[in-house]
C-alpha cells in the first residue's frame, strides 16, 4: 500500500486506525485524547526506514508521555538482515554473557550484555543464599522478564547496541524500546 500524501483522504485513514485497540496505548486516540497526528508521523517514520504501515504501527513505539520514538529490537534486527547485514548470536557461559556480532561488508561489530552488566543497572541480583544470578521482580512482586529469562534479556541488549553500531544509519539513531 501506497502511503497518502498528508490530506483529508489519508487524515480520516490514520483517525480510524488510532481508534483501534490493535496498536499501541501511547498512540489509540480515546474521548479525551485524539492520536491521528500520532499514528501517521509513525507510519511516515517507519515509510522512511522502509517499513510499510502495519509494520511500522507493530514495530515503533512511542514510550507514553514523551515525544520519543523507538524501535523494538527485533524491528532493528529485521532492517539490518534487509540491509545485509549478517548476525551472529550466541550466549557465552563462561562469561555468563550474550555476544552479538554483526558482519557489515568486510567490517564486523562485537556487542556484549552480562549478568553484571544488568545488576549494575538493577535488573539483576545475586541471592546471598545460594550465589545463583536472579532478575529482579516487578514492583507489584510479579516476575519480570529479567526473573522469568535474563538470558533472553541479555541477548536483547546485547543485539540492540551491536545494531546500533553497525548500522545506526539505516536505523536513523533510533533507541530500542528495551533500552528506554
Amino acid at each position: 500500500v501506497e502511503y497518502p500524501v498528508l490530506n483529508e483522504k489519508a487524515w480520516d485513514f490514520c483517525q480510524k486506525i488510532s481508534k483501534s485497540t490493535l496498536i499501541p496505548e501511547s498512540i489509540r486516540s480515546t474521548e479525551t485524547a485524539d492520536h491521528t497526528a500520532d499514528v501517521y508521523m509513525i507510519m511516515a517514520l517507519g515509510n522512511s526506514l522502509g517499513l510499510n504501515f502495519m509494520q511500522s504501527l507493530s514495530g515503533i513505539y512511542t514510550v507514553p508521555g514523551t515525544a520519543r520514538p523507538a524501535l523494538y529490537t527485533n524491528t532493528k534486527r529485521a532492517l539490518v538482515l534487509k540491509a545485509g547485514g549478517l548476525i551472529d548470536e550466541r550466549w557465552d557461559d563462561q562469561a555468563n554473557a550474550a555476544i552479538v556480532t554483526i558482519t557489515r561488508g568486510s567490517q564486523k561489530y562485537t556487542r556484549t550484555f552480562g549478568v553484571q552488566e544488568a545488576i549494575s543497572m538493577g535488573k539483576m541480583f545475586i541471592d546471598p543464599n545460594d550465589g545463583i544470578a536472579k532478575g529482579v521482580r516487578s514492583r507489584s512482586g510479579n516476575a519480570s522478564p529479567w526473573a522469568i529469562d535474563y538470558k533472553n534479556m541479555c541477548m536483547i541488549r546485547a543485539l540492540s547496541r551491536c545494531c546500533d553500531a553497525a548500522y545506526a544509519d539505516v536505523l536513523m539513531g533510533l533507541s530500542s524500546v528495551e533500552e528506554l
